[in-house]
């Protein structure tokens, strides 16, 4: 069920490198908090450590998760909140889309065909 207010969003977290082995955990709890929260996630990509376009608290590098999510305002104002405070994310964008995506990023299609790549040779 969908509700007319319910709006869509993609989210983009930057973990800290350090804590890469928590990413699922942590995520877990965000994934959990908008189920219950009745919102719905259509897509969550782990696109790995990336180095930074600059450094972030003399950090280089960074862990990159990407989410498309459909909640409700208020939900989405808490979930911003809880995120702005984990010592875990050095950044975050949180962005309002019109539609909803849940096909492969273009970040997600070049991995496979870097996988792909590696494995020709």
């Amino acid at each position: 069920m969908v509700l007319l207010n319910m709006k869509n969003y993609e989210i983009v977290l930057i973990f800290h490198p350090g804590n890469s082995n928590l990413v699922s955990k942590i995520l877990e709890k965000y994934v959990s908090f908008i189920k219950e929260q009745g919102g719905l996630i259509h897509r969550i990509e782990d696109w790995g450590r990336k180095h930074l376009s600059y450094p972030i608290k003399k950090v280089h590098k960074g862990h990159y998760i990407l989410m498309n999510i459909e909640v409700l305002i208020d939900t989405i104002n808490n979930l911003e909140k809880k995120i702005r405070f984990d010592e875990n994310i050095l950044r975050n964008l949180i962005i309002s889309v019109n539609k909803i995506f849940k096909s492969k990023s273009p970040m997600a299609l070049l991995q496979d065909l870097d996988k792909k790549s590696l494995e020709k040779k």
